[in-house]
């Protein structure tokens, strides 16, 4: 890029449009465009190159005719931030408010762009129109990068670019101005955004202090349903134990009987089964034996002996084996579960 510094002579021209005096050619100034860019400016920009994301600026200032020419003198800039340019209406009344206390006698101009590539502008996005609106036909556009900056005029459909503009020097106390403001604004954000920050992790460690007492509240809970439900099945297990020792004791003393009873009234019973009964005290009462689904064999005895117990016959016998697959009815062990017909 070629740059050119002179200054040029105070003409007609300077007096009566009050063009920049100092200056330094950029490129190669050519056609009918002429555009000023403010030193001040274009380094403000600048500086926002090396950020991530593209930033968008306003570009304000004045525009005139000279001799068939178009002058655009670039004066001062305004950052937009990049959530502001989805609410128009809100934009323009920022632009307008900032116009009216900082620069009430320029212009808006048109746009720039300040990005870490050196891609420029193929197209003109239309939220950019609607949010910058100028009152001329043709609107600027500026691309800053690290490598170099670029000027471009849209005249509503194509863009074109530029092959140069001037850089002039001036004291522009009201651009500094709002540069200081804007950095307080900035700094004021910021703290907001921490204090933001602080309140959300200050939340976020709440509920998980909540969250842990509950989870150890609920666990407390549980220990005291396994305890409970444990003391519950141990306490189950005790009466089972129980109630069958009770049933042992009650089938070792019906066995004892059996064996203790008068051969005589067995043979009787064996022959006449319909007519068995069990003397159970001296009033000879006759009770009924309730025959259990299964029986558990203990030590001396035989099926003979579990059929005449539980039928008051023998003949029960080959049924019990039958229903038992058992093959040889002298053959069985104590602690056999045998199943009762």
């Amino acid at each position: 890029m070629m740059e050119l510094i002179y200054q040029e002579k105070e003409t007609e021209m300077d007096q009566n449009n009050q063009l920049p005096k100092h200056v330094c050619q950029i490129g190669k100034v050519e056609g009918k465009n002429s555009i000023y860019i403010e030193e001040y400016v274009e380094v403000y920009i600048s500086e926002f190159c090396e950020k991530e994301e593209t930033q968008t600026f306003v570009l304000l200032g004045e525009r005139r005719e000279y001799d068939q020419k178009d002058i655009y003198q670039v004066n001062a800039a305004i950052r937009i931030c990049k959530n502001e340019l989805t609410e128009i209406c809100e934009l323009k009344k920022k632009i307008a408010f900032i116009c009216h206390k900082h620069f009430p006698e320029l212009d808006i101009l048109g746009f720039a762009y300040a990005d870490i590539d050196s891609k420029g502008i193929e197209s003109i996005d239309e939220t950019i129109t609607q949010s910058f609106c100028t009152k001329y036909k043709e609107m600027l556009a500026l691309y800053c990068c690290k490598q170099e900056n670029i000027c471009y005029i849209y005249d509503g459909l194509t863009v074109k670019r530029e092959s140069g503009y001037y850089r002039y020097f001036s004291d522009h106390s009201e651009m500094k101005s709002l540069i200081d403001e804007q950095s307080e604004q900035s700094m004021i954000e910021t703290e907001d955004t921490a204090v933001l920050q602080f309140r959300d992790i200050m939340k976020e460690k709440q509920m998980i202090r909540k969250q842990r007492s509950w989870m150890a509240m609920m666990s407390g809970v549980n220990m005291i349903l396994l305890i409970l439900v444990l003391a519950i099945g141990i306490s189950m297990i005790n009466h089972y134990e129980s109630m069958s020792r009770v049933c042992m004791e009650i089938s070792q003393i019906q066995a004892e009987k059996e064996e203790t009873r008068d051969p005589l009234s067995t043979v009787y019973e064996e022959k006449n089964p319909a007519f068995s009964t069990e003397q159970v005290s001296d009033n000879q009462v006759k009770t009924e034996v309730t025959v259990p689904k299964s029986y558990m064999v203990k030590e001396g005895d035989t099926l003979n002996k579990i059929s005449r117990r539980f039928y008051q016959s023998q003949d029960m016998v080959e049924a019990i084996c039958h229903l038992n697959q058992i093959n040889d009815q002298n053959l069985i062990v104590c602690g056999q579960e045998i199943l009762l017909p």
